[in-house]
């Protein structure tokens, strides 16, 4: 349970825990670490409907809506690139998702899922990192970690790791 199966076995995320996918799906779709009860409700949830169900309520979620429902298509897209590895994304890249957002082929919610699934080399590291660094975030943090100002806080503490970022393990 837990596993993102649309990506199949070659998938770099295939051996996620549900808990870490729903920290993952924080990250590239708020830029921010998961609070406690959140994360274990999404883990759950996650279990219940898969990651895909799970990643297409973030995009309609209010706070989604309040933060990023004015961008455009290509900024939205750009911005999981950045939320995800610290990075724009390439232009042929960005100009293929943003190309079947427009066309209503693919929603925002599977983009965010394939591109943090085909993360290479120094992407997956920046990835992991965000990921694990956000997990530490949400186990010290606790229940204390609430409301727009401590979201806004840990967003732009996240958005200084990257590859090359050392995390303990």
């Amino acid at each position: 349970a837990g596993e993102l199966s649309q990506q199949g076995d070659y998938s770099p995320m295939e051996n996620m825990t549900s808990a870490q996918l729903a920290q993952l799906l924080y990250v590239a779709y708020y830029g921010r670490p998961a609070d406690s009860a959140g994360q274990e409700f999404w883990a759950t949830q996650i279990d219940a409907v898969g990651t895909a169900g799970v990643a297409a309520d973030f995009g309609a979620s209010a706070e989604f809506t309040a933060r990023f429902g004015e961008l455009t298509n290509e900024e939205l897209v750009q911005n999981l690139y950045q939320q995800l590895f610290g990075r724009d994304g390439e232009t042929a890249g960005v100009e293929y998702w943003v190309n079947l957002l427009d066309q209503e082929e693919i929603s925002l919610a599977q983009i965010a899922i394939e591109i943090a699934g085909g993360a290479q080399g120094d992407d997956v590291t920046a990835r992991d990192n965000k990921v694990a660094v956000a997990q530490e975030f949400t186990g010290l943090v606790g229940e204390e970690y609430t409301g727009d100002d401590a979201a806004n806080s840990a967003r732009d503490f996240l958005l200084t790791v990257n590859a090359e970022t050392v995390v303990d393990d």
